[in-house]
């Protein structure tokens, strides 16, 4: 899979998948931007986009820090 980092008129990145007629299944892992985004594409998500999970508490605790220390 080749990912293009540079966003495209829709302020998406664009990506490309060789040999697509082989591949019956994609997995993505990622941390995106906003995930309400996903919801326009098409896929069978297993996981719930409301969840708040581990590492969303984790990315956020760490922000309000940085934020705290910033302007203490």
């Amino acid at each position: 899979m080749y990912i293009n980092v540079s966003p495209n008129e829709n302020g998406m990145c664009d990506c490309w998948v060789f040999n697509a007629p082989f591949v019956k299944r994609v997995t993505v892992i990622g941390v995106f931007k906003d995930e309400r985004q996903l919801s326009k594409f098409g896929c069978e998500c297993d996981a719930d986009m409301n969840n708040m999970s581990f590492l969303d508490a984790e990315i956020k605790e760490r922000i309000t820090k940085k934020k705290i220390y910033y302007y203490k």
